[in-house]
């Protein structure tokens, strides 16, 4: 099978997760990506597909948003976005890798384990929140984590998760896609992969949406926290 191939399935069934439960497109391709594509591809395509699934998303939950919190996400990911393009363009390859790899295992293990968290009551810490989203979503096209962690503490419904955190991908992504631009990582390859992909990419928004209306949201999840943490060891074990 061509790289071209793999990398248009791998797409199409990140962003059925992610419409499925409301994130998770990134945590699923990013891994996955890096196995057949440089960082440096990935991460911008991976933006550029997020953003239009998300607007997609976002579209048709407009009205379970919860505004006071994400714009003060999203004013943070403004401090978070211009720090991760940076790193991004100059991050080893290796490092990188790793770096994705750590995150996706400590997410997928916090996911498993459930914690319980606190009740948090105000909104403020949603700034600093939005600014490591910002930044690691800049890098490595993973934040979703600390958002969908802010959302526990916030003691949100899956619906209100699934709508809000769209209403966090969409400004943020427009950022990290300006960022990627601006610094060279735009390219005709690019371009090409997100045209291909993006059939397959809207497909998996209507079927997620079914999937999530018919299949248990936590058993679903678990499975993914599942793979994510098998990737994560499968890609530590390829660096050494």
């Amino acid at each position: 099978m061509s790289s071209l191939i793999i990398v248009v399935v791998i797409l199409f069934i990140a962003e059925l997760v992610r419409s499925s439960i409301g994130f998770g497109n990134a945590l699923v391709a990013m891994p996955l990506l890096v196995l057949v594509i440089d960082l440096r591809l990935a991460t911008p395509l991976v933006a550029l597909v997020s953003m239009t699934a998300a607007m997609v998303i976002l579209g048709s939950s407009l009205q379970d948003v919860r505004f006071s919190d994400a714009w003060r996400l999203n004013l943070g990911a403004l401090a978070g976005v211009p720090l991760g393009v940076l790193i991004l363009n100059n991050v080893p390859q290796q490092l990188g890798v790793g770096i994705i790899a750590l995150l996706i295992i400590g997410y997928g293990g916090y996911s498993l384990m459930r914690p319980n968290l606190p009740h948090l009551r105000v909104s403020w810490p949603a700034f600093g929140v939005g600014a490591i989203a910002g930044m690691i979503g800049a890098a490595f096209n993973i934040s979703g984590p600390p958002v969908v962690v802010y959302a526990g503490l916030r003691r949100w419904s899956p619906k209100d998760s699934r709508a809000t955190l769209q209403s966090f991908f969409v400004p943020t992504g427009i950022l990290v896609i300006a960022g990627h631009g601006l610094t060279g990582l735009w390219s005709t390859e690019l371009l090409q992969l997100f045209l291909l992909s993006l059939p397959g990419v809207l497909l998996a928004t209507v079927v997620g949406r079914r999937v999530n209306h018919r299949v248990s949201y936590r058993s679903f999840q678990r499975v993914i926290n599942l793979f994510l943490i098998a990737m994560g060891f499968f890609m530590l074990a390829r660096l050494w």
